[in-house]
């Protein structure tokens, strides 16, 4: 908690307290946790669909032109 006390003070100047840091954490925490448990369906790729992969915000092309990865 301190952590991010210490950032939010750092970088827009604003104080908050552990109390403030802990409810919005568990709100969104609560909110991640429903998402993360619903059930997901994924389709298969088609073998001409072109898939990238990102990660550390740059885009990784993963599929050759053969179409093996």
């Amino acid at each position: 908690m301190r952590t991010a006390m210490k950032y939010w003070k750092k970088y827009i100047d604003i104080k908050v307290s552990a109390s403030q840091v802990w409810r919005v954490a568990n709100v969104y925490g609560e909110e991640v946790g429903k998402t993360i448990s619903e059930e997901i369906v994924l389709t298969p790729c088609k073998k001409e669909e072109v898939i990238y992969g990102m990660a550390d915000g740059s885009m990784i092309f993963t599929r050759r032109r053969d179409g093996r990865k």
